[in-house]
């Protein structure tokens, strides 16, 4: 990954080919509430490629945000997926989100709730990774990143508009739990 200009200041390019980066372990989903958003600009959706990715650990690493090849957002937390309904442009920024409140799977794109669920997450703690899918090479994301973060609860619909209008995290973070946000992503 290279760092370049990003929605706010800097953000991380990744090529599509073989660029990623290892998070290490963040959080478990069936531990905590949680939310994971960013702001993306993704080049090509033919692969879709994977924006953030726990990997197996104890239990069953999950894509938790990736695009789909029809243009959708989706996630795979919980075992199945989870697709947005409004396609995204390519070569555009645009934000994503997914939260989970002990109950309901959420998932927004440009703060707008597209898709909710109920869903029961699986126990793992395996690390995460940003732009590549765990066991699919052909899945990297390929475009710009900025601003990603890992929370430790489910942000709500005012929470999901305070994380897509700011560039700085609007919820207080735990020091137990650790966010990616090359100062500033």
């Amino acid at each position: 990954p290279a760092e370049v200009s990003g929605r706010f200041d800097q953000g991380v390019s990744f090529d599509g080919v073989e660029s990623y980066l290892d998070l290490g372990s963040i959080i478990d989903p069936s531990a905590t509430n949680l939310t994971a958003a960013v702001w993306f600009n993704v080049t090509n959706t033919s692969n879709s490629p994977v924006i953030l990715q726990q990997l197996d650990g104890t239990g069953t690493g999950r894509s938790w945000l990736f695009v789909d090849a029809t243009g959708v957002i989706g996630t795979f937390l919980g075992g199945s997926n989870l697709f947005g309904a409004t396609s995204i442009t390519t070569n555009v920024w645009h934000h994503a989100a997914v939260t989970y409140d002990g109950t309901t799977l959420r998932l927004y794109l440009d703060g707008n709730l597209e898709a909710a669920q109920a869903r029961t997450m699986e126990a793992n703690d395996g690390e995460m990774t940003i732009g590549r899918h765990k066991t699919q090479t052909n899945r990297y994301f390929s475009g710009t990143l900025d601003e990603l973060i890992i929370l430790p609860a489910a942000a709500d619909e005012a929470g999901i508009q305070m994380l897509l209008n700011s560039s700085w995290p609007a919820i207080d973070i735990p020091a137990l739990f650790e966010t990616f946000s090359a100062g500033p992503l």
